[in-house]
Formats: C-alpha cells, sequence, structure tokens
C-alpha cells in the first residue's frame, strides 16, 4: 500500500471508538484473512484483495451488507463461495472484534435483536452502536443507530426544497414527467 492509503486507513482508524481501536489491534484479524484464503484456495491476488474487503469492513469504510456482493466482485467468485467465505470471516474476525470492544467497553456481551431489551437514556449512550443480525446461517454485524428515531424527527431532517420553478412558463424543461 502506498503512503497516501496508510494515512487514510490511520485516519479513519482515529475516528473509531477507542473500545473497538483497541479490538482491532488485538485481534490477529490479517493472519486469520490469510488462512481463511488459503482454506478457500483463493491466490494470493484474491487473497490480498479480500485482506482489502475485510479492511473496508473493520475499518468502517465499507457497510457489512455490501460485504458479499463487494467479495463476487473483486475475487470474481460466485454468491455461493462468496457467502462461506463472508461467513468464515465473520465468525472468525467480525464477531470476535466486537466481542473484544464489548469487553473493553464494560457493556454486556454481544447482543442480538432477538434478545435487545427496552432501554434506559443512561444505558443507550453506553450502548455500542453495532447489532447482531441473523443473515442465512451466520450471524451477520450491522451499524444501527443508537437510538430510533421517530417519523416526526425523521421528516424535520430532511431538507426543504422549494417547489416554486426559476424557469420561465413555471416547468422545468429538463425534468422527468410522472
Amino acid at each position: 500500500m502506498d503512503q497516501d492509503t496508510n494515512k487514510l486507513i490511520e485516519n479513519q482508524l482515529k475516528t473509531l471508538p477507542q473500545e473497538l481501536q483497541r479490538a482491532i489491534a488485538v485481534t490477529p484479524w490479517r493472519n486469520l484473512v490469510g488462512s481463511i484464503a488459503k482454506s478457500n484456495n483463493l491466490d494470493q491476488p484474491k487473497g490480498e484483495s479480500l485482506e482489502m474487503e475485510t479492511l473496508f469492513v473493520v475499518y468502517g469504510f465499507e457497510s457489512q451488507n455490501d460485504f458479499v456482493s463487494n467479495l463476487m466482485r473483486e475475487l470474481s467468485i460466485n454468491m455461493d463461495k462468496a457467502e462461506k467465505i463472508a461467513g468464515e470471516i465473520n465468525v472468525q474476525i467480525f464477531l470476535p472484534i466486537l466481542a473484544k470492544a464489548n469487553e473493553f467497553s464494560g457493556s454486556n456481551p454481544v447482543e442480538t435483536m432477538q434478545t435487545s431489551k427496552e432501554k434506559t437514556p443512561e444505558q443507550t449512550q453506553l450502548a455500542p452502536t453495532v447489532v447482531v443480525e441473523k443473515h442465512t446461517d451466520l450471524p451477520m454485524i450491522i451499524n444501527r443507530p443508537k437510538t430510533a428515531l421517530t417519523f416526526e424527527e425523521r421528516k424535520r431532517l430532511v431538507p426543504n426544497i422549494q417547489s416554486k420553478s426559476n424557469y420561465s412558463g413555471g416547468i422545468d424543461p429538463y425534468r422527468e414527467k410522472i
């Protein structure tokens, strides 16, 4: 990797929560990616691509929701093999990093959608922003907001767009008719 890429990765790591930074540092995830690549008969360039795609998820550049499709594209593999590799990465890397981050933060063990309960505002502030959900036969980590917004709160976040046109005649000639 060149210096610009390393600097970008370093800056992204600094934006992550302290507990997550520590969890990433103590987990030998790069070695695990290498062994997963070997066990799935990936050559060196594909192994490096697998490591980069994993890095993108671990460091928060990419959503884990896109992991399987990114593996299919970058490794030129079919959906079944991509799901198998993603499942192995999830079990051996993502979940242990999350568990370690939870351990460092002193919060409860990994929470699933099925085991989550209503929380008080104090608990919500301490809770991690990552929730584990089930995808196919393997749990997948998905970033979620700490608290759900109501419809009215989301509505206020939408920018107010003027409906009046600056075009003579009042109709935008480039706008597609509905």
